[in-house]
Parts: C-alpha cells; structure tokens; sequence
C-alpha cells in the first residue's frame, strides 16, 4: 500500500471511530454509544461502497477496495467479486505492484467470501479469473479447506459447466500446493 493509500484509509477509519473516542471518555458505554458506533460504521461503509461506484479516479477506487476489507464490510463482497480483476492491466494479465486489492479485501472479510468465490468459480469459464478466484480461496482458508469447500460444491452441483470449473479449480489449487 502506497503512502496515498495509507493516508486514504487513515482517514476513513479516524472518521469510523472518531465517535468511539468521545463517547468512549468516561469508562461506560451505553447500548446507545455502540448502536451509534454502528450505524457510523455502516454509514461509511454505504459512503465507500457509492463512492466506488460513481469514482472515475483508479488509485482511489483501489484504496476503496482496501478499505472495504480492513472494515471487514461483508455487505461490500457481492461489489468485491464483481470487481475481482479490478486493478490487473487487461493487456498482459500482470496484477499490479501491490496485491489485488478485492481479492486482498474478500480474504480479510473471511468466511462470509467463500460462498460467492465458490459461486464466482462455478460461473467463470475465463482460466485467468479462475485462477484468481482459486487463489482468494485459498488465502481465505488455505490449500486445505478451500479443496474441501471445493469438493462440497462438486457433490452438490449438477450443471455439467459449473462441475467443469470447480473440477478445474481443485487442480489449480492443487497445482499451488506442490
């Protein structure tokens, strides 16, 4: 993460708890200090999640994605795995200097990512988003448990497509280990 991006989620997160330090003054908190602790979180979370989507400035929308995962903002995974290959150049498939910031913020946000990976994985018939979801599956839960969820999935699936990708899943994710 770049200094603009340091400073960027800098200042989201001293606006999230810039409320938790006044009502965190004296050594009680009411249940009316938490719910409002909340719906601050929650109301930047919102901010980010719009400011993403009509922002034209790249750098930003990359700290937004960041962002996302550092607040653990599981209402962001669906804006997450739609932006998946957000900040790869399309030209040569090389994700940039830094780490693919959605697939960074879906394995920070943790287990409520694995399903709509899995549900990425089975749609995605692109080798090289496969491949990307394969390895946010794996840095959510590791090699092991993210062949486990995959072979869950090919037991309940039918879709001739969808057995295809996960299959090919399990091999890349099994390629990885080695």
């Amino acid at each position: 993460m770049n200094f603009k991006h340091f400073l960027i989620t800098l200042f989201l997160f001293s606006f999230l708890f810039a409320g938790n330090i006044q009502i965190c003054g004296g050594n009680m908190i009411s249940e009316d200090s938490n719910l409002a602790i909340i719906k601050q979180r929650q109301a930047t979370i919102d901010q980010l999640i719009n400011n993403f989507k009509i922002s034209k400035d790249r750098e930003y929308k990359i700290s937004i994605l960041y962002t996302l995962g550092e607040l653990r903002a599981e209402v962001a995974v669906p804006l997450l795995i739609e932006n998946l290959t957000y900040g790869i150049d399309d030209s040569t498939k090389r994700l940039p200097k830094y780490p693919n910031p959605a697939a960074k913020a879906l394995e920070k946000i943790g287990i409520p990512s694995i399903q709509p990976v899995l549900e990425f994985i089975k749609s995605n018939t692109n080798d090289f988003k496969l491949a990307l979801a394969c390895d946010t599956l794996v840095g959510i839960d590791g090699y092991d448990l993210a062949v486990f969820f995959l072979k869950k999935e090919i037991s309940k699936t039918r879709d001739p497509q969808h057995l295809d990708n996960l299959n090919k899943a399990v091999k890349i994710i099994s390629k990885q280990k080695l």
